[in-house]
């Protein structure tokens, strides 16, 4: 399962999750709109915290939001 989608499932904000893993709000912010890939050290927070149910792969391969209307990438 991708960040995003647990994210929309457990209706939390990427600064709630941020501040719920112990990393700074901007690095989520940055990896599910942006499409950055996390540290090795943030990404294994996350696989912990979501109890795997968002692996290695998921955060490797995460693409950006992307506007159905515009194409561009979502604020």
């Amino acid at each position: 399962m991708r960040l995003t989608e647990y994210l929309k499932r457990e209706k939390m904000t990427p600064m709630r999750f941020a501040r719920e893993i112990g990393c700074h709000y901007q690095s989520i912010y940055n990896y599910v709109r942006k499409g950055t890939k996390p540290t090795l050290t943030v990404a294994k927070k996350i696989i912990d915290y979501t109890s795997g149910e968002v692996d290695i792969n998921d955060l490797l391969t995460e693409k950006p939001e992307i506007c159905e209307h515009c194409g561009q990438r979502k604020k």
